[in-house]
């Protein structure tokens, strides 16, 4: 039971942060029909940022507000920079090619900065206390913090897109932005709004995992891969497909590792892209119009 307990909680917390990032690939996904390839290097250097601003004598709380600031002004540059310039093509494949060159250019910047693979830096925790116990059920005191912080963050954001103006208007440019047009909606501006959004999300992700791992450069490009099978299981087109998908995800690593070995558990998110790729092309959740890839 001891174990069981500790695996399901293990399993949420990093499901949780999958779900984050998937959220934030599927607010992009379906704002501007592109998967944002920059999205892990978004993840990576808002726990870089908060890393620095830490060392440079900010508070820990503002360190971790700054981050999040700045990765999804970040996002909003890739945005006017790599997306807007590109928007005449209408080739997927290029802008595709655009967020992997800005991907590899912010981990090339974090290298030169921060040094090689063999710099590994350190967050500490956010809170620090003794794990919750609950007769034969551990919780422990980080992936708590994990599983609250995300919690509150997906109800935020659920929020945010049913009853805020601004979230109703990128729902509506997502649905259609030709329409949105029409009815005299600032598209341009709704998209840099829409991957503002999906930035923050990734940031969110980067500062909530940075106090339970080791920052180093190339620490997005895998969890990339892991927010990209969070999604494909979700359908790409639904938040609450995204954050199922996470957790189904997480779930199962946790579980596979545990039962097969740590050292394979990364497997798990390739076989999940493959096999949903290969017998659900719409993922488990996706709608049937979901055409833009």
């Amino acid at each position: 039971m001891l174990e069981i307990s500790i695996l399901l909680v293990n399993g949420i917390a990093v499901g949780g942060l999958y779900s984050l990032l998937a959220m934030g690939l599927v607010i992009v996904f379906k704002g501007s029909g592109i998967v944002n390839f920059a999205h892990g290097a978004l993840f990576t250097i808002s726990a870089y940022a908060a890393h620095t601003l830490l060392n440079l004598g900010f508070s820990y709380f503002l360190s971790i507000l700054l981050a999040i600031i700045l990765t999804t002004l970040i996002g909003m540059v890739i945005e006017r920079t790599a997306f807007r310039p590109l928007i005449k093509t209408a080739d997927p494949l290029i802008f595709k090619g655009a967020t992997v060159a800005c991907a590899f250019i912010i981990i090339g910047l974090i290298r030169w900065r921060f040094g090689g693979l063999g710099d590994y830096l350190s967050l500490p925790p956010l809170f620090s206390f003794s794990p919750i116990i609950i007769g034969q059920f551990i919780i422990p005191s980080q992936q708590l913090i994990i599983i609250i912080c995300v919690t509150l963050i997906m109800f935020i954001f659920g929020a945010f897109f049913t009853y805020s103006g601004p979230g109703r208007l990128m729902q509506a440019v997502a649905e259609d932005s030709e329409a949105a047009k029409v009815v005299g909606i600032n598209v341009d501006i709704i998209f840099l709004w829409i991957w503002g959004a999906g930035s923050c999300l990734g940031a969110l992700a980067g500062v909530l995992m940075a106090p339970v791992t080791l920052i180093f450069p190339d620490m997005g490009l895998i969890m990339l891969i892991k927010a990209v099978a969070a999604a494909v299981v979700g359908g790409f087109d639904r938040l609450s497909g995204a954050v199922a998908g996470g957790l189904l995800l997480g779930l199962s690593e946790v579980c596979f590792g545990y039962f097969v070995g740590t050292q394979y558990q990364d497997v798990i998110g390739f076989i999940v892209i493959i096999f949903i790729l290969a017998f659900m092309p719409r993922g488990l959740f996706g709608s049937k119009n979901l055409s833009r890839v």
